[in-house]
């Protein structure tokens, strides 16, 4: 058998939630163990699969443990460093998202690049301590809109700029719908299943659930209710996604 751990500080036990979500059907199927616990103060994901299926496996985690540093790591680095822009909570929020997966893939070989899976790997010591380029990477970003944050004023400059970041990010996802239900947003795919992000929620507010749209970056975005169009949150999306959003008839 071919045995490995990872671990995660408790603070972000959804990072370790996310991964063990997307292995443990697979490593079951092929007659693997799979355990996840908590262990002074840290979180661990321990499996061990059928050594025939070492490479399907390296390959899964060097792409799972790629996804949680790039978009949990890199959002709150950014968070940290960017300068405050006058906007609304919603776009502030947006506009962090979408320079967080901005030319995620570069982010991710850059990591990949880097970790060796062997034994145990903490993630949050991985990061401190190997991606000091991924992290100058980052930073650059963060000088680059600090130095022209002023030109983002009035507001409807960073709202351009925010749908220019949108529409340039490479679709990872075909077809999202959206419905509402009791002031909270659901999110499915084309055949009615359950989108889950990072943190594993089904229901979101308008934050959680415009976050999870700009990661999905999907090409086709349906928004189903009563009277979608006069839905102030769905206008805003509407304006952000432009010619991906679609009301069926």
């Amino acid at each position: 058998m071919w045995e490995i751990t990872v671990s995660e500080s408790y603070d972000k036990l959804y990072c370790l939630d996310f991964i063990y979500a997307r292995l443990n059907a697979q490593v079951k199927f092929v007659g693997g163990i799979i355990v996840k616990q908590n262990i002074a103060g840290r979180c661990q994901l321990s499996l061990a699969v059928p050594k025939k299926q070492k490479d399907y496996f390296v390959l899964l985690l060097l792409e799972l443990i790629s996804e949680v540093i790039t978009q949990n790591y890199k959002r709150d680095y950014l968070y940290e460093r960017l300068n405050p822009i006058s906007e609304t909570e919603l776009t502030k929020t947006a506009f962090v998202k979408a320079l967080t997966v901005f030319d995620k893939q570069t982010d991710k070989d850059l990591i990949k690049k880097q970790l060796v899976l062997c034994g145990e790997i903490n993630i949050d010591s991985f990061y401190y301590f190997k991606l000091h380029a991924l992290r100058n990477r980052w930073q650059d970003i963060c000088n680059l809109v600090n130095d022209n944050i002023s030109s983002f004023e009035p507001n409807k400059t960073i709202r351009e700029f925010l749908k220019f970041l949108i529409k340039t990010t490479e679709t990872s996802y075909d077809e999202v719908h959206m419905y509402k239900k009791n002031q909270e947003y659901y999110l499915t795919d084309s055949h009615n299943r359950p989108i889950t992000d990072l943190v594993g929620s089904e229901e979101k507010g308008e934050v959680k659930a415009l976050e999870e749209l700009i990661t999905l970056s999907p090409a086709k975005i349906i928004l189903h209710g009563e009277a979608p169009s006069k839905d102030p949150f769905y206008d805003y999306i509407f304006n952000l996604f432009d010619d991906k959003v679609y009301i069926p008839v």
